[in-house]
């Protein structure tokens, strides 16, 4: 049975799945999500369990007639948000997000959230609510005090490509102390955290959460509270480093090895990359001192491959990583090409060119399964 309202993440806006739809359909993003929810509300108000039974042409018209756009539904199958099945179009996890015991969990997730916000103490309500957000001067003043680094885990925005949790992780101020158990506002209850260990610390102080801060600078030691468990050992053998260097001397540094020239590194294939990419990237790792390696070289030029096979634009990607400050370039591998993109090619396709695709790949697809076992039976019988 439907509900008033259905779930929707607030980063569905920047999915590349909804941008695809948007370029296959020629219409901005924000008109996109939209529509979007036009359909997602009538398959939460016509179906029990994500499954329209009826045929694809019908359904076209149904989705027509509420967002103006039949193609929407081949787009959003296209993305893999709808799939055909032989009795009718299924709606991809809609137990997770719109069956009634999902609703169920966010609206007890909530509760608990806004339970756990708000705590009694001696007869003294304090609510998160009603917290006031810091001042600005004294967040910087936080963030270069830690030098723009996690106390806990040492994550720095920008100096590596985000991976597993810590992806469009950023920095955040956490109270040592809960504002909720009395913590204060005040320069020694706050320190640099990133939203990973933030969220992880969660209502909690450092030693309940059982974590310790093992990137703490000489200035956030001096004036943070001892609620905030540091490692000590950690300290004790750089201040050990330290008195023994004075003692002996400081080691002589090894010189480092100097950049190779542009001229001497393998350089892809100008249908690949331009060269004027190609030597913004080799630019780029200098100024982040990581400067190309030829093994280095090879590695970028071979994910450029894989990325152009995909679907992707190699010179976008290089755009992207010099953007972002990454070493590397990153793409997306599970997902298809943009609709209406040939695969491995930039080149668009006409609606009539890309219905053509799909029916070939289709075909190959059906007769790859016909001679399959043909063919292991000829295999064994030679």
């Amino acid at each position: 049975m439907a509900t008033n309202w259905i779930k929707v993440e607030k980063s569905t806006l920047d999915k590349p799945e909804v941008l695809s739809i948007a370029g296959a359909l020629e219409i901005d993003p924000d008109a996109v999500m939209g529509k979007l929810l036009r359909v997602w509300s009538w398959f939460d108000e016509h179906t029990v369990d994500g499954c329209a039974s009826i045929g694809m042409n019908m359904l076209k018209v149904q989705i027509g007639r509420i967002t103006g756009y039949p193609d929407l539904v081949t787009a959003m199958i296209n993305v893999g948000w709808l799939l055909e099945k032989e009795n009718g179009i299924e709606m991809v996890n809609f137990e997770r997000h719109n069956s009634e015991s999902a609703k169920k969990r966010a609206d007890a997730a909530q509760r608990q959230a806004k339970s756990r916000c708000t705590k009694s103490n001696n007869n003294v309500t304090t609510s998160c609510d009603k917290r006031k957000s810091l001042p600005k001067k004294l967040v910087t003043k936080i963030y270069e005090r830690d030098e723009h680094t996690c106390v806990y885990c040492g994550y720095q925005p920008g100096n590596n490509p985000p991976f597993g949790p810590y992806i469009g992780a950023t920095l955040s101020i956490d109270h040592v102390i809960p504002v909720s158990k009395e913590g204060t506002d005040n320069e020694e209850n706050l320190v640099t955290a990133c939203t990973v260990c933030n969220k992880i610390k969660s209502n909690r102080t450092p030693e309940e959460a059982k974590m310790i801060a093992s990137f703490v600078t000489q200035k956030c030691d001096e004036i943070v509270t001892n609620a905030l468990p540091r490692d000590r050992d950690r300290d004790r053998d750089r201040d050990n480093t330290s008195s023994l260097r004075s003692e002996v001397g400081e080691p002589k540094k090894k010189p480092r090895k100097s950049s190779a020239k542009l001229e001497e590194l393998p350089s892809p294939p100008a249908d690949l990359v331009s060269p004027e990419k190609w030597g913004e990237f080799y630019q780029h790792r200098i100024t982040t001192k990581k400067p190309l390696t030829e093994q280095a070289a090879k590695n970028t030029i071979s994910q450029l491959e894989k990325a152009k096979a995909f679907g992707w634009v190699p010179d976008e990607l290089i755009e992207q990583a010099i953007a972002n400050g990454w070493q590397g370039v990153v793409f997306e591998r599970h997902l298809r090409p943009p609709p209406g993109v040939q695969h491995g090619t930039g080149e668009k396709l006409s609606a009539l060119e890309r219905v053509k695709a799909e029916n070939e790949r289709r075909r190959r697809e059906r007769q790859e399964q016909e001679n399959e076992p043909i063919e292991g039976f000829a295999e064994r019988v030679g």
